[in-house]
């Protein structure tokens, strides 16, 4: 069994600065990365999950 860890948003901004921080990243190590410095109280487990859960906006750009 796998559990995923998902993201909840207070605004509409907060989302969208979100998905831009992602689409800044070449891969998904670099957003993890980005994505620890900017929210450090996730743990490891809950990071990739959740990069995990918005891979398709890495490298958009």
């Amino acid at each position: 069994m796998q559990v995923r860890w998902f993201a909840w948003f207070e605004t509409k901004h907060e989302k969208t600065e979100f998905i831009k921080l992602l689409n800044t990243c070449r891969n998904d190590i670099e957003a993890k990365y980005k994505v620890m410095d900017k929210y450090p109280n996730l743990s490891i487990a809950q990071v990739e999950g959740i990069v995990d859960n918005f891979k398709t906006e890495i490298n958009k750009q």
